[in-house]
Protein backbone atom coordinates (compact mmCIF):
# COMPACT_ATOMS: atom_id res chain seq x y z
CA UNK A 1 0.00 0.00 0.00
CA UNK A 2 2.75 2.43 -0.81
CA UNK A 3 3.56 4.90 1.94
CA UNK A 4 0.70 3.82 4.21
CA UNK A 5 1.38 2.90 7.81
CA UNK A 6 -1.00 1.74 10.48
CA UNK A 7 0.40 2.48 13.91
CA UNK A 8 -0.85 1.17 17.21
CA UNK A 9 -0.23 1.60 20.88
CA UNK A 10 -0.17 -0.96 23.66
CA UNK A 11 -2.83 -0.03 26.20
CA UNK A 12 -4.33 -1.45 29.35
CA UNK A 13 -8.03 -2.22 29.41
CA UNK A 14 -10.59 -2.68 26.68
CA UNK A 15 -10.14 -1.24 23.23
CA UNK A 16 -13.27 -0.03 21.48
CA UNK A 17 -13.94 -1.41 18.02
CA UNK A 18 -12.87 0.98 15.28
CA UNK A 19 -13.48 1.45 11.54
CA UNK A 20 -10.54 1.43 9.14
CA UNK A 21 -10.97 2.18 5.43
CA UNK A 22 -8.38 1.36 2.81
CA UNK A 23 -8.36 2.90 -0.67
CA UNK A 24 -7.17 0.17 -3.04
CA UNK A 25 -6.82 -0.31 -6.79
CA UNK A 26 -9.29 -2.43 -8.74
CA UNK A 27 -6.70 -5.24 -8.92
CA UNK A 28 -6.04 -5.07 -5.17
CA UNK A 29 -9.79 -5.10 -4.50
CA UNK A 30 -10.15 -8.31 -6.53
CA UNK A 31 -7.23 -9.93 -4.68
CA UNK A 32 -8.53 -8.95 -1.22
CA UNK A 33 -12.10 -9.93 -2.10
CA UNK A 34 -10.88 -13.35 -3.29
CA UNK A 35 -9.11 -13.90 0.08
CA UNK A 36 -12.28 -12.87 1.95
CA UNK A 37 -14.32 -15.42 -0.04
CA UNK A 38 -11.67 -18.16 0.31
CA UNK A 39 -11.76 -17.72 4.08
CA UNK A 40 -15.57 -17.60 4.03
CA UNK A 41 -15.61 -14.34 5.95
CA UNK A 42 -18.85 -12.43 6.20
CA UNK A 43 -18.89 -9.16 4.29
CA UNK A 44 -21.39 -6.38 3.69
CA UNK A 45 -22.04 -3.56 1.25
CA UNK A 46 -22.77 -1.14 4.10
CA UNK A 47 -21.32 -0.21 7.48
CA UNK A 48 -24.59 -1.07 9.22
CA UNK A 49 -24.17 -4.69 8.11
CA UNK A 50 -27.61 -4.84 6.50
CA UNK A 51 -26.56 -5.89 2.97
CA UNK A 52 -24.74 -9.16 3.60
CA UNK A 53 -22.73 -10.90 0.86
CA UNK A 54 -22.93 -7.83 -1.37
CA UNK A 55 -20.51 -5.14 -2.47
CA UNK A 56 -21.45 -1.49 -2.97
CA UNK A 57 -20.86 0.56 -6.09
CA UNK A 58 -20.82 4.00 -4.48
CA UNK A 59 -19.05 6.71 -6.49
CA UNK A 60 -19.05 4.26 -9.42
CA UNK A 61 -16.36 2.23 -7.66
CA UNK A 62 -16.55 -0.88 -5.51
CA UNK A 63 -16.47 -1.28 -1.75
CA UNK A 64 -17.23 -3.68 1.04
CA UNK A 65 -16.96 -4.05 4.81
CA UNK A 66 -15.75 -6.99 6.87
CA UNK A 67 -14.73 -7.66 10.48
CA UNK A 68 -11.18 -8.35 11.54
CA UNK A 69 -10.60 -11.04 14.21
CA UNK A 70 -10.66 -8.36 16.96
CA UNK A 71 -14.04 -6.96 15.94
CA UNK A 72 -12.82 -3.88 14.07
CA UNK A 73 -14.77 -3.00 10.93
CA UNK A 74 -12.48 -2.97 7.91
CA UNK A 75 -13.46 -1.40 4.60
CA UNK A 76 -11.91 -1.60 1.16
CA UNK A 77 -12.92 0.93 -1.50
CA UNK A 78 -11.73 1.65 -5.02
CA UNK A 79 -12.86 5.31 -5.10
CA UNK A 80 -12.44 7.93 -2.34
CA UNK A 81 -15.58 8.95 -0.46
CA UNK A 82 -17.55 11.48 -2.49
CA UNK A 83 -15.14 11.40 -5.43
CA UNK A 84 -17.99 10.93 -7.87
CA UNK A 85 -19.97 13.86 -6.53
CA UNK A 86 -23.69 13.61 -7.18
CA UNK A 87 -23.41 13.01 -10.93
CA UNK A 88 -22.48 9.32 -10.70
CA UNK A 89 -25.01 6.50 -10.90
CA UNK A 90 -24.53 5.61 -7.19
CA UNK A 91 -23.37 8.66 -5.15
CA UNK A 92 -21.83 7.85 -1.79
CA UNK A 93 -24.51 8.16 0.94
CA UNK A 94 -22.28 10.58 2.88
CA UNK A 95 -22.45 12.94 -0.11
CA UNK A 96 -25.98 12.46 -1.45
CA UNK A 97 -28.71 10.97 0.68
CA UNK A 98 -30.78 8.32 -1.11
CA UNK A 99 -34.34 9.50 -1.59
CA UNK A 100 -37.13 7.46 -0.07
CA UNK A 101 -40.89 7.40 -0.64
CA UNK A 102 -41.40 10.21 1.87
CA UNK A 103 -39.34 12.50 -0.37
CA UNK A 104 -41.73 12.14 -3.29
CA UNK A 105 -44.93 13.25 -1.54
CA UNK A 106 -48.00 13.06 -3.78
CA UNK A 107 -45.95 12.18 -6.87
CA UNK A 108 -46.06 8.47 -5.97
CA UNK A 109 -49.84 8.46 -5.58
CA UNK A 110 -50.41 9.81 -9.07
CA UNK A 111 -51.75 13.09 -7.75
CA UNK A 112 -50.30 15.98 -9.70
CA UNK A 113 -48.81 18.63 -7.46
CA UNK A 114 -48.30 22.21 -8.61
CA UNK A 115 -45.13 23.36 -6.89
CA UNK A 116 -45.59 26.96 -8.09
CA UNK A 117 -48.68 27.61 -5.95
Amino acid sequence: MGDTSLDYIDADGDINAQHYAFLVSEIEFDEIFERIRERRLSYWADPGRQERDQINTWDDGRGLYFDDPNGHLLEIITRPYGSGGTAVSRPHPLVARTLGPEDYGDRLSGTKTNFLE
